[in-house]
């Protein structure tokens, strides 16, 4: 990842090594009377393939910069590219046709479907992009081994440990292969030993 002080120093042209790009990228939101800015000047580049960790103390804004980016939340003012596309340009239908396509998500509260057992929460987005079931399937089926918990893919999440729900949350990102996976605290209810693994 590279940091940007300014948006000048930004190439004018497209690289296609660039898959996440933002220029002077602000945030506000208004509580009462006040205006608070959570994000101000944000200039950055990221490569494809490039693993980035944004690291903080609690409140700085981290999670509000990765909603900003991924564009689950909109920005006050700056621009936002992802693999080529200016988010603010697309409406709501392709914004939401557009992550489906490139993004996978982990949320810090996992965000799984209670009345879904762990295999159905998995292939569910594969099912919304057009995959057929049977492929569907095995893909989720692939990606739940990925993380070790073939034998909990019948459960749903009520009957999970907060760690299984996450790596639950983590398997369901990683099955439409997408080009980008988002990952709000990704480890932070993991016990040692697979956070460990994880990292290898």
């Amino acid at each position: 990842m590279q940091y940007l002080p300014s948006a000048q120093q930004l190439p004018p042209e497209k690289d296609p090594a660039t898959i996440i790009e933002a220029i002077n990228v602000c945030k506000e939101y208004a509580t009462g009377t006040l205006n608070v800015q959570a994000l101000r000047g944000i200039n950055l580049l990221i490569a494809r393939g490039e693993v980035v960790a944004i690291m903080g103390p609690s409140g700085c804004g981290k999670t509000t910069l990765l909603n900003c980016l991924s564009s689950l939340d909109a920005v006050t003012s700056g621009t936002i590219r992802i693999v080529g596309h200016d988010i603010r340009s697309l409406s709501d239908r392709e914004l939401t046709d557009f992550r489906a396509r490139e993004m996978g998500f982990v949320f810090q509260t996992y965000n799984l479907l209670p009345v879904l057992n762990g295999l159905e929460n998995v292939e569910l987005p594969l099912l919304i992009s057009g995959v057929v079931a049977k492929e569907a399937r095995a893909r989720a089926w692939e990606s739940i081994a990925q993380v070790g918990l073939t034998r909990w893919a019948r459960h749903r999440p009520a009957e999970m440990s907060g760690g299984q729900r996450q790596r639950f949350a983590i398997a369901r990102a990683l099955a439409t292969a997408p080009s980008i996976v988002w990952a709000d605290e990704p480890t932070g209810h993991w016990i040692a030993r697979p956070a460990r693994r994880s990292s290898t």
